[in-house]
């Protein structure tokens, strides 16, 4: 008899306990809006988002912005749901200080960051 472990598993189905989620995405509703970005820059940088994370997204205090490799999804949901929940190790919530209004406008912001999309200087 093989031994415990030795046993490759097998897969038979694609049913998996409790199911799956679905993905939702939510539309960024200042998308279009070439003023929003540049406000989104003026709140990130009244919010201080520069004193961790730089002034153009390269890190300091708080990872890099500027890159590809996010722990919480780069998209702009996920950047706020960071702020409004906060992040374990140094990232304050923002759920109760912030306007969701202005938190979309900082995401759209921080994605011109990582994705050049847009310059971010002026």
């Amino acid at each position: 008899l093989p031994q415990v472990g030795t046993i490759p598993s097998v897969r038979t189905s694609d049913l998996r306990a409790g199911g799956t989620s679905p993905v939702l995405r939510v539309r960024n509703p200042y998308a279009d809006d070439p003023r929003a970005l540049r406000e989104g820059k003026a709140r990130y940088m009244a919010m201080n988002c520069n004193g961790c994370h730089g002034e153009y997204g390269g890190g300091g205090i708080g990872p890099p912005l500027s890159d590809n490799a996010w722990i919480y999804g780069s998209a702009d949901e996920n950047i706020v749901q960071s702020m409004i929940q906060g992040r374990p190790n140094g990232m304050p919530s923002y759920g109760g200080t912030l306007p969701e209004s202005e938190m979309w406008k900082i995401a759209m912001y921080v994605q011109s960051l990582a994705t050049s999309k847009v310059s971010p200087r002026p």
